[in-house]
């Protein structure tokens, strides 16, 4: 992230690079400060587990890199969009339940100026992008249940994510009584 190149610096150090002999004019530097955007699919096919594994991994990019990260959250179309500097400014995840496109996400980023795009998913989706990105780099990355991104052509490097576990939320019957409460089941007193 530090070796994207973003913006230009004014600074005095150097001199400007049309005008050397004028001392008066200021020189330029490159900003390694990148405009990162981190889309992350919430589509019903993505479990929580899945989802706080992709916010770890946000966290440890906001953590690492001292720069504002944009989280973009989307299933079929942009559910929220919000600038993230700290691990505080992480909001939970919306609640929705759909299909995956990840045509929206390009559209948001080609109109915003951006150096790198992030996108957390299972892989399901599109087959083919009805938008191509433009001036930016792109990082698939699948999540732990997902095999491979639908995609036929992704316009960026694809990684993998651990495989992850999922935790039933179901109730052990054995553990619920049917006959009602009685104190017999309470500890004796000493």
């Amino acid at each position: 992230m530090g070796t994207v190149e973003s913006n230009k610096k004014k600074t005095i150090t150097r001199r400007n690079r049309r005008q050397p002999h004028r001392l008066d004019l200021r020189g330029e530097l490159r900003g390694h400060k990148a405009e990162i955007a981190v889309a992350i699919d919430i589509s019903g096919s993505i479990s929580n587990e899945e989802y706080k594994q992709a916010i770890k991994e946000v966290l440890s990019i906001v953590k690492s890199h001292n720069q504002e990260i944009t989280i973009i959250e989307c299933d079929k179309e942009i559910r929220r969009a919000y600038k993230v500097k700290s691990v505080k400014d992480v909001k939970d995840r919306f609640a929705t339940g759909g299909g995956t496109e990840f045509t929206p996400v390009f559209e948001y980023a080609n109109n915003k100026k951006i150096n790198l795009l992030i996108y957390f998913t299972d892989g399901k989706g599109e087959t083919r992008l009805k938008i191509k990105p433009k001036g930016y780099k792109v990082l698939w990355v699948i999540s732990g249940r997902g095999d491979k991104l639908s995609l036929i052509e992704p316009y960026g490097v694809v990684k993998k994510l651990s495989k992850v576990e999922i935790k039933d939320d179901l109730i052990d019957m054995s553990d619920v009584r049917s006959d009602g409460y009685s104190m017999n089941n309470q500890a004796p007193i000493l």
